[in-house]
């Protein structure tokens, strides 16, 4: 009985190692998992190898980042690589055209093994901030009347109650 379930966890485990397939994993923009928002126009990526067979190194790496549009489709690619032959796997850097501030984008990586054997695509995102001052500007003349009240009454409350404790001080 110890034979045969021997038998069985040892088939199982050679039909899931069989089944695996290489692909790139933590995928890292300036160094972090998915990030919200990085702040610098040409980004650096990162991953880590994962695959089935002991031994296997990376010989070459695609990556292609394309931009999302609001709707969650993908929109055009702003830079792909191509097949670069290289085993490097930290800090690439962005090389494609200017990354536009306030827009999220995806990447997928995808490399090869020793064998010259490409490994399924992986995929991430991340989200660019506000890059300039123009762009602070112009997000802050976006505000509407009702926004302009809730930012304004605080700061006057704060301002009275500022010039109340002056005149306080003043008279005593």
């Amino acid at each position: 009985m110890k034979l045969i379930t021997s038998l069985l966890l040892l088939l199982s485990q050679s039909i899931s190692y069989a089944n695996a397939q290489a692909t790139a994993t933590r995928l890292r923009v300036e160094y972090l998992d998915s990030p919200l928002t990085i702040d610098v126009p040409t980004p650096r990526f990162t991953w880590a190898l994962s695959h089935p067979t002991r031994g296997q190194y990376q010989t070459a790496y695609s990556i292609t980042v394309n931009q999302v549009n609001p709707n969650g489709s993908l929109g055009p690619s702003t830079w792909s690589t191509g097949k670069v032959m290289s085993n490097v796997s930290l800090n690439v850097p962005y090389g494609g055209s200017a990354l536009t501030s306030d827009t999220d984008y995806q990447w997928s990586i995808t490399w090869y093994d020793s064998n010259n054997v490409a490994s399924t695509p992986a995929i991430g995102t991340f989200s660019v901030a506000l890059l300039n001052v123009n762009a602070w500007l112009l997000f802050m003349l976006v505000i509407t009347k009702q926004q302009l009240v809730i930012l304004i009454v605080p700061l006057l409350l704060l301002y009275h109650r500022i010039l109340f404790v002056l005149v306080c001080i003043f008279l005593v």
